[in-house]
């Protein structure tokens, strides 16, 4: 959820747009966290400036893969509280979806294709976990899409070394390919592919149209290692200004 104040210097509010999940904080950015203490409550009391924000509050449990109903209440202390705004993030432009590489959805790059590769048993890049995305309405113009890869295995660098992977195998990489008819992703068009990098995020963001007469089955999104055979957690965050569907897709490269 996300919360703003009105700017005080100024009789506008601060923008909302453009806010997106959090998937991770890092040790430069400024965040309140409440303790664990209770399992019934949690409170946080602070002060903000007017100027600031807008906040992302993340209400959560201890545990994971547990269900239960909250309620969020707000109170402010001075004449700023009656225009504060409190908006939940709108699930059908902000998808976030957990997954792994693992035995047979591990390929690696492209690399490890018909142009590349002439062995049969090497020719692993579509052998990826792979993610349909459909934006939910026809527009004649584009729609920028961000795709955001987080690593979500503690130690990946310790893990790719266990693993007795050269670190560059390790760099991590996305593919997004229009959905034609057929299951075959290795002969799909590549709309988009960013570059490897040898960090733990990868953000990749890309203009995309869909309609009757463009790429009219959505799009596959296609996270990859560079390298094969490496296994690991992963979090793949999309984004955009209009509604999409993200679900996990089965092509017949895969063997679930």
């Amino acid at each position: 959820m996300c919360i703003r104040d009105r700017v005080s210097t100024q009789s506008t509010w601060a923008t909302m747009s453009g806010i997106e999940r959090k998937l991770q904080v890092l040790d430069t950015e400024p965040y309140i966290e409440s303790t664990f203490a209770s399992e019934d409550t949690a409170s946080l009391y602070f002060f903000w400036n007017p100027t600031e924000g807008p906040f992302l509050i993340v209400p959560c449990l201890g545990k994971r893969e547990t269900v239960a109903k909250y309620t969020l209440t707000i109170y402010a202390s001075n004449e700023w509280g009656k225009d504060l705004e409190l908006r939940r993030l709108e699930d059908s432009k902000n998808a976030v979806i957990i997954n792994e590489w693992k035995k047979n959805f591990q390929g690696g790059c492209h690399l490890y294709e018909d142009a590349f590769e002439k062995d049969p048993q090497r020719k692993t890049w579509t052998q990826n976990p792979k993610f349909l995305l459909n934006l939910s309405h026809e527009l004649p113009n584009p729609t920028r899409v961000k795709i955001r890869v987080l690593i979500a295995t503690k130690n990946w660098k310790a893990n790719i070394s266990k693993q007795k992977i050269n670190p560059i195998g390790g760099m991590i990489g996305v593919y997004i390919i229009e959905k034609r008819d057929g299951n075959k992703v290795a002969n799909f068009p590549i709309v988009k592919q960013s570059v490897f990098v040898p960090m733990m995020e990868l953000v990749q963001e890309v203009d995309l149209v869909q309609n009757q007469n463009n790429c009219r089955n959505g799009f596959i999104i296609m996270p990859t290692t560079y390298e094969p055979n490496i296994s690991g957690n992963f979090i793949l965050s999309v984004s955009a200004d209009r509604e999409f569907t993200l679900t996990e897709w089965l092509g017949d490269d895969q063997i679930a």
